[in-house]
């Protein structure tokens, strides 16, 4: 592992402290789960954020083969 150092507000840490006395682990041990569970969240946002954002792209458009046959063939 490596250390750092992090500048955080003082009632932040408070915060931190206190939830981590009650989950009966360290500070260091809560803020490791937290950005974990931030990357994980992070990631899975990414893809199904662009599902989410594209869905039904296409409504509208009549046949959706047919519209990006029309597509591809501007491109030629």
């Amino acid at each position: 592992m490596v250390r750092t150092i992090v500048t955080i507000e003082e009632s932040d840490k408070r915060w931190l402290d206190r939830y981590s006395g009650r989950h009966g682990q360290s500070t260091a041990q809560t803020i490791r789960v937290a950005i974990k569970e931030f990357q994980k969240k992070t990631q899975e946002k990414g893809y199904h954020g662009v599902l989410k954002d594209t869905a039904g792209l296409l409504k509208g458009h009549g046949d959706s083969v047919r519209f990006v046959r029309n597509l591809r063939e501007e491109w030629e």
